[in-house]
């Protein structure tokens, strides 16, 4: 029963995530692209695990962490430094230098 309402993943081997159905990040990522007017090219997504593929998806810069799951670093459109070494603001530094 709860397969038909739930999808059910892991990040991480010390968590469990409980997520309705046909709800994800992307969906939380296009939402917010709609209420804003903000379209793919102009938003920016980091991930890490499986359960940040679709956002990668729907953000036209996708970037993977360097702690990553390997299908995250072959979706995602560039790579940052580690969760733990500023990698989000490492990105974003050296991206709006340009």
């Amino acid at each position: 029963e709860t397969q038909d309402v739930l999808h059910v993943s892991a990040s991480e081997h010390t968590n469990l995530e409980l997520i309705p159905k046909h709800i994800d990040k992307a969906t939380a990522v296009k939402e917010l692209q709609t209420l804003t007017g903000i379209g793919p090219e102009q938003t920016i997504a980091f991930g890490d695990g499986l359960n940040d593929l679709g956002m990668l998806k729907a953000a036209g810069i996708s970037v993977a962490m360097e702690n990553a799951v390997p299908q995250v670093k072959q979706t995602a459109r560039y790579m940052t430094d580690a969760n733990v070494d500023d990698g989000v603001a490492n990105f974003l530094n050296d991206f709006f230098e340009k």
